[in-house]
């Protein structure tokens, strides 16, 4: 398996050129002792992480520094910080100019934890899980004051869970060649076996036309791992791969006049701005009954375990039935994504210029009528895929407002208002000024394709200004 996402990113810190990221997903097949390590790195990556939460919670209670310095209240903050962060100290920095300044930092991250809590301290730990962990976390705030989500809280214990590692370089290894057979994390001769930190040697299963179009491309070296379990039970390593060259050769053009809008919509999957129709698929809706079937005997399972007061964890028909209804659910997910993927090449593929609807998924998904099929449809992954995949190509990919794109004659340009205005069961009408007779989607597609021409024409002229 693999991910689409083939993107520049900043310039490495040996050279200035820009590096090329990919990413490379394992199916992976570890032994039971592997699987134990495994599951203690993932717990353990959940557990400093609820920590962390835990200590935002404490300072969050406590609120910001006053500007009248009350003692306790500043001990029990700095004591806070310090479990947290590490002990305060002062440090000497020597300035480029040569002169020396005294900066604040902390030491000893995980001191504190690691005291409070002895068993994080087991051996098959790996040490850069933690790191990741303190990563993540960060990132988690800085999406935070962003707005793009929530402020971070805790994890749940669940069936499924994944925990980073890093692969790390020696000077042995830039000495002979950074590849994917050297470093913390590699391959062995054989390519069917991958060594990880503290797990060791996990047999591992991939496409061997992607490994082959890899190993083409020189200084390729692998950064962030990622070991996953899914609710299944199957496992898979995730692997960011970077290299100086690109992973993926640019399409060439397909002509000036190759741009096409598209029209996102429920009852088929998509129109375009050339009348071409993608049915919806509807997997969740194929499987929808055979999955409630299944739900339905493990409620009965769950039921009957707590009746008897035996653990759902060493219930072994419930546990059973659960693999059952999360093989179904991932089923339809992989249906679904392989789905997207085809169109969204098909499209990237075809066209220079792809212009579709932004979607505001969580306003849509409010609407209770909508909301599963809406689910089921996959339209904001699907957009996703289309921005990944012409970045990675070379082409253009851009979305504009849907505002009255359904409601507008691309001929002459009347907007339906009041009493003309169109309702989710009215598929074609008849432009009352013009009289041409307009099918929904396809109508909306073409405005949409005419609003990304002119979002084009806007662009190129700021930048001939420029």
């Amino acid at each position: 398996m693999k991910s689409t996402k083939n993107s520049k990113g900043k310039s490495a810190k040996s050279s200035k050129e820009p590096t090329f990221h990919y990413g490379f997903i394992l199916r992976a097949y570890p032994s039971f002792q592997q699987i134990a390590m495994i599951e203690k790195n993932i717990n353990a990556a959940r557990f400093y992480y609820n920590f962390l939460v835990a200590q935002d919670n404490k300072l969050y209670r406590i609120g910001k520094e006053p500007a009248v310095t009350i003692p306790w209240l500043h001990d029990r903050r700095e004591q806070i910080l310090e479990e947290t962060f590490g002990k305060a100290v002062q440090k000497q920095v020597v300035e480029k100019d040569g002169s020396i300044t005294i900066k604040n930092s902390r030491v000893g991250k995980l001191e504190y934890v690691k005291n409070t809590f002895p068993w994080l301290r087991d051996c098959d730990l790996d040490s850069h899980m933690f790191d990741n962990v303190i990563v993540h976390h960060k990132d988690a705030w800085e999406m935070c004051k962003k707005g793009f989500m929530r402020k971070p809280t805790f994890h749940k214990k669940s069936y499924e869970g994944s925990y980073h590692t890093n692969c790390l370089y020696g000077k042995k290894d830039h000495a002979k060649g950074i590849s994917l057979f050297n470093g913390s994390v590699y391959f062995t001769e054989d390519k069917k076996h991958l060594v990880l930190p503290k797990v060791g040697m996990v047999k591992v299963r991939y496409s061997p036309k992607l490994m082959a179009r890899i190993l083409k491309i020189k200084d390729v070296r692998i950064g962030t791992v990622t070991i996953r379990k899914t609710a299944t039970g199957n496992y898979y390593v995730s692997l960011q791969l970077a290299s100086k060259n690109p992973f993926v050769e640019k399409l060439p053009k397909c002509g000036e006049e190759s741009i096409v809008g598209i029209d996102l919509n429920v009852e088929n999957f998509l129109t375009d701005s050339n009348n071409e129709v993608v049915k919806n698929p509807k997997y969740y809706r194929r499987m929808e009954k055979k999955l409630n079937y299944a739900k339905r005997r493990l409620g009965k399972r769950q039921a009957r375990a707590k009746k008897e007061h035996r653990s759902l964890r060493t219930a072994k028909n419930y546990q059973k039935q659960r693999q059952k209804v999360a093989q179904l659910s991932h089923k339809v997910f992989k249906q679904r994504k392989n789905f997207l993927h085809e169109v969204a090449k098909a499209y990237v593929k075809n066209h220079d210029v792809v212009v579709a609807e932004e979607l505001r998924s969580k306003n849509l998904l409010k609407n209770h009528n909508l909301a599963k099929s809406l689910q089921d449809v996959g339209h904001r992954m699907f957009l996703t895929m289309l921005e990944q995949k012409a970045e990675m190509y070379g082409k253009t990919f851009l979305t504009i407002d849907p505002a009255y794109t359904t409601q507008t004659c691309h001929c002459c340009g009347h907007v339906l208002k009041g009493k003309e205005k169109l309702t989710l069961s009215d598929r074609e009408w008849t432009c009352p000024v013009c009289g041409v007779h307009h099918d929904r989607d396809h109508n909306a597609a073409l405005n949409i394709l005419a609003k990304g021409v002119a979002s084009l024409g806007s662009v190129s002229r700021l930048k001939c200004a420029g």
